[in-house]
């Protein structure tokens, strides 16, 4: 793609391509799993725990990013995670 036309897509609002790609994070918890969380955007987030995904959606937080779906809830926030599931709560860093 020539630059001019990334740049005109870009400024027209249109994703850009590491948004569609998503941003992978690794989290290693407290009770000794590695989660992979990846972010597409704000809008949706995808993680990967003990052998399943989820598909979680953004929803409001007081600060940080939290995401929701699927009996999940994922709050991330300066590089820690925290993540309900099964009416525990699971600590990553």
């Amino acid at each position: 793609m020539r630059p001019w036309i990334a740049a005109a897509a870009l400024l027209a609002g249109w994703p850009a391509a590491a948004a569609l790609r998503g941003n992978t994070v690794r989290y290693r918890c407290d009770d000794g799993q590695i989660v992979q969380a990846t972010y597409f955007g704000v809008d949706r987030a995808e993680v990967s725990l003990a052998g399943r995904t989820y598909r979680l959606r953004n929803a409001m937080a007081g600060s940080g990013a939290r995401y929701v779906g699927a009996g999940l809830s994922l709050w991330e926030h300066h590089g820690e995670a925290e993540i309900e599931i099964d009416g525990r709560t699971i600590r990553c860093r």
